[in-house]
């Protein structure tokens, strides 16, 4: 499952790139494309809510028994520990005045057969949530881009059929 934007009711920083092609964070959480871990980010000290991106969660989090008997054990809590500590370091690293950061995460990727981790770019924006309240989202880098190129694709495609 792709990223797909979402804006809050006032406009923000990701409206501004999507605009009306977006919806709220409260769609994305229910359609399961943003995964709340705000209960979990409390322990680390986060001020606010927090999100993470389906994405996100398969590729760095996302982790069972299956997968332990396959590859080493792991703990799905203790992977999305090592999500939330690294990007709360990015967060304290930009001196918190910028409204993202972007850092690496090494991971031991779900793929079967690995033991050897793996460099994930990663990046977390802080936005506002549907009630205009400050709210964290992490994200793949690349998840970003996806839903520029999704954007792209459907815009081109619209004019193709406009076209037509």
């Amino acid at each position: 499952m792709q990223l797909l934007p979402y804006q809050a009711r006032t406009p923000s920083f990701l409206h501004t790139i999507f605009g009306a092609l977006s919806y709220t964070r409260e769609e994305a959480l229910k359609r399961g494309t943003l995964v709340d871990v705000t209960a979990q980010a409390k322990r680390f000290s986060y001020p606010c809510a927090v999100a993470i991106s389906r994405t996100l969660f398969e590729q760095c989090v996302q982790w069972d028994r299956f997968d332990s008997e396959c590859q080493v054990y792991q703990d799905q809590d203790n992977r999305l520990s090592n999500v939330l500590v690294a990007s709360r370091a990015a967060m304290r690293r930009s001196g918190f005045a910028q409204l993202q950061a972007s850092f690496v995460l090494k991971v031991l990727p779900k793929d079967g057969y690995s033991r050897i981790k793996t460099s994930k770019h990663l990046k977390i924006m802080l936005d506002k949530d549907d009630q205009n309240h400050p709210a964290l989202t992490l994200m793949m880098v690349d998840d970003l881009h996806q839903a520029l190129l999704d954007f792209s694709r459907n815009a081109q495609e619209n004019l193709d059929r406009v076209a037509l």
